[in-house]
């Protein structure tokens, strides 16, 4: 992440397909105009200063005179030392950091403050594109309107209307910053998935399309729209068109991306919901078969797969941590128990109690949110064994079952042994029916 931070140093960004649309504004250092009456400057090479404390002005201060190059170093030194009169009490937050950076970074006064950018979590919305991200080999993207998704090439044929639209709106560009096409073309070419193209979206995948735009043409000297017109020059001379490759995604969309379609990454809830989080538990099965993976090597792709071990645990802990687990002396055990040849004095015995609502309130069956539900243990999985390790007392064994209403048959039966002794003699038998 710092690596990335020094990007805007270079102005690199501006050629990331995964960083240009980040907020790269910074805040300058501001001081007030006018310093404080009652702070009084200390010269840091006054030697015979009484209140010169050395272990701010240390001795290597101390220089030889009629150097010029020394006396234009000292002139420097006191004037940045005469503006300590005029730092405000609340200083600038981070100045000379982009926007994006010092989101993720906590104040001084934050109660959970730690140094440097520790806010960053795989819900924030900027970890996919640090990670960069990519879905089926093409960088992710986040669109306001639909969310998640990527970004594939796409042959434009533009009119003369829309080139003369597109010139006239190029000055209103300056403000935000372009997307870098060419970039990004040299990173799906460099990908291990081809672009393909679509009924009604033509895609360039053509190797002769880049070396044309990198051998033949100045760039620089080009805009948007004239390299457009060269690609779809160079596409018109393949006999051959490769056969057309269906994504994934939900799509394409335009954005308003010169040379780019938008596709949506498709949500478990359907077409009309957009994805809020790629790295969200829903897409675990996703970066396992390759589909989501991170491009920027192997620290990324290690996160994703600490992410994918850590997804039950996150989400089982609280409910796991808070079960109520009771520990059980001899006195308290059954006798069939205590006398089987598998009892062990010294062992510790014990059980969690269930907090389980016996009848829910629409299907009347049995609720509890752990142990009415089995779950096979998985090695990437933390936390998934769990279950598997809740042991039988001795004497007594687990059996493996799943029927149709299946505590609602058990508890049908133990009702009508404790009622009347005889089936059918309660409300939940004839349910259970």
């Amino acid at each position: 992440m710092t690596k990335t931070n020094k990007y805007a140093h270079s102005l690199r960004y501006k050629n990331d397909p995964w960083l240009w649309d980040l907020d790269w504004s910074t805040s300058a250092y501001r001081l007030k105009k006018s310093g404080s009456a009652s702070h009084d400057f200390v010269d840091p090479f006054d030697t015979e200063a009484e209140d010169l404390d050395s272990s701010l002005y240390p001795d290597r201060m101390k220089f030889e005179e009629g150097d010029a190059t020394v006396e234009e170093c000292r002139q420097t030194v006191r004037k940045v030392y005469a503006t300590a009169s005029r730092v405000p009490k609340n200083p600038t937050f981070m100045p000379g950091y982009p926007v994006w950076y010092r989101d993720l970074c906590p104040r001084i006064n934050d109660p959970d403050f730690y140094p440097g950018p520790s806010n960053i979590s795989t819900q924030s919305r900027v970890t996919p594109k640090l990670m960069r991200l990519t879905w089926e080999g093409f960088p992710v993207h986040y669109n306001d309107k639909h969310g998640w998704g990527y970004l594939v090439p796409h042959q434009e044929e533009l009119t003369q209307v829309d080139l003369e639209l597109r010139r006239q709106g190029e000055p209103d560009q300056s403000e935000k910053h372009p997307f870098p096409i060419k970039a990004f073309l040299e990173f799906v070419q460099q990908s291990e998935h081809k672009c393909s193209s679509s009924s009604d979206s033509s895609v360039i995948h053509s190797d002769s399309s880049m070396n044309l735009l990198n051998s033949q043409f100045d760039d620089n000297a080009m805009e948007l729209h004239e390299k457009i017109q060269h690609w779809d020059t160079a596409m018109q001379g393949r006999q051959k068109k490769k056969k057309s490759t269906e994504h994934s995604g939900i799509g394409p969309y335009n954005i308003d991306i010169p040379g780019v379609r938008f596709y949506k990454i498709p949500h478990k809830d359907g077409e009309q919901n957009r994805v809020g989080n790629p790295l969200s538990r829903d897409y675990l099965m996703r970066s396992e078969d390759g589909t989501l993976k991170a491009s920027t090597g192997a620290h990324a792709n290690r996160a994703l797969m600490l992410g994918r071990l850590c997804s039950y645990w996150k989400n089982n802990q609280k409910r796991i941590m808070g079960q109520m687990c009771v520990r059980m002396t001899k006195s308290d055990l059954d006798k069939r128990i205590t006398r089987n040849s598998d009892y062990e004095i010294d062992g510790w015995y014990g059980a969690i109690v269930p907090r389980i609502i016996t009848a829910g309130t629409i299907t009347r069956r049995a609720v509890e949110p752990t142990w009415l539900t089995a779950s096979n243990a998985y090695k990437d999985r933390i936390g998934s064994e769990l279950k598997s390790m809740i042991q039988s007392p001795p004497g007594y064994h687990f059996v493996g079952a799943d029927v149709d209403s299946q505590e609602l048959w058990i508890a049908a039966v133990l009702g009508d042994a404790y009622f009347m002794k005889e089936h059918g003699s309660i409300a939940c038998f004839v349910f259970t029916l």
